[in-house]
């Protein structure tokens, strides 16, 4: 198992089983971790130098150039009467001492182990706490990029992410995908005559309406503004468009206390004929939602790009 590196950095820290000391090559102590500190406490002084704690001279056994000091280890006398297992790793500008404590009583063993025992017990909890954290961010940060915040439609982003792969689908299994392109009529005086809070509860409960009247695996998402673009796919033309109808009814049955008056949509209907991109299937609903927008609104208009698409009576706005 790789440790990760602060890991292993705490437990040769805070080891009683392991004395680890980095030297300079002219003997002075640098740096040394518990076990050493445990092992030396009497001897340890501001300028301490390896003849301090070792009776071997350091420059025989480093300057040795005939030992393989990476992976020879080395019986070494200490000046407090204990003997040491050392092993050592050169360095640019210095070396490590790393010597295993031979004398220390079982329990002091069982003590370390159970020490370095509890340590990775925190560790790995820390781990998959953190790891936990992560994941809930990535999903969290993923539902910020592909959600519209107000509505929790879609955004245009993720309606592209889907409807590429969609598309692939349709065209594998010769299924048939149709399009709305839908506007809420007269927003704007919405914002203007009762504010924009009143606008947002409106955009929401559309949102909700399409949520509720569309099926699960029908594409709805916020394109910008008031607008809403819809992809409906294994529905042919005659069931796209008594959805249409059903999601205008709907539309007028919805209300919100702080707006009077009924609202309406306009709904521009495109069906993919099988060879144009994405792009052009969107142009056309637009175009064919402006038309419904410029011929009394509170209706459906079917593109006219398709000679199989024959142009459908629209429905006439209802009074209020």
């Amino acid at each position: 198992m790789k440790l990760p590196h602060e890991c292993a950095i705490d437990i040769t820290n805070n080891s009683k089983v392991l004395a680890i000391a980095e030297f300079a090559y002219d003997g002075t102590l640098i740096t040394h971790n518990r076990g050493f500190r445990l092992l030396f406490a009497l001897f340890l002084a501001d300028n301490n130098c390896w003849q301090d704690f070792f009776l071997e001279d350091a420059s025989q056994i480093i300057q040795n150039e005939q030992l393989d000091l990476d992976s020879n280890t080395q019986f070494l006398k200490t000046t407090k009467g204990s003997k040491l297992l050392c092993s050592f790793r050169k360095m640019p500008s210095s070396f490590y001492c790393i010597g295993e404590i031979l004398d220390l009583k079982e329990e002091q063993l069982i003590e370390e182990i159970s020490d370095l025992s509890n340590i990775m017990a925190k560790l790995n909890l820390q781990l998959r706490k953190e790891k936990q954290q992560l994941i809930q961010a990535k999903k969290k940060i993923e539902t910020i990029s592909r959600e519209d915040p107000l509505t929790s439609l879609l955004n245009r982003r993720a309606f592209f992410d889907i409807i590429y792969p969609r598309i692939s689908l349709a065209k594998r299994q010769k299924m048939e995908i149709t399009l709305f392109f839908i506007d809420l009529d007269y927003f704007k005086s919405v914002n203007d005559n009762w504010g924009h809070d009143a606008g947002d509860l409106l955009l929401t409960a559309i949102a909700n309406m399409l949520k509720k009247t569309l099926r699960l695996e029908d594409i709805i998402c916020r394109f910008g503004g008031e607008e809403f673009v819809i992809a409906l796919t294994g529905q042919t033309l005659e069931s796209a468009l008594i959805l249409a109808n059903r999601i205008l009814e709907n539309c007028r049955a919805t209300h919100i206390e702080s707006v009077d008056r009924i609202s309406t949509l306009s709904i521009g209907v495109a069906q993919w004929d099988k060879t144009e991109d994405i792009h052009k299937l969107i142009k056309r609903a637009d175009d064919a939602c402006y038309m419904a927008k410029h011929s009394g609104r509170n209706k459906y208009v079917v593109s006219r790009a398709l000679p199989s698409m024959q142009r459908v009576k629209p429905e006439t706005e209802s009074s209020s």
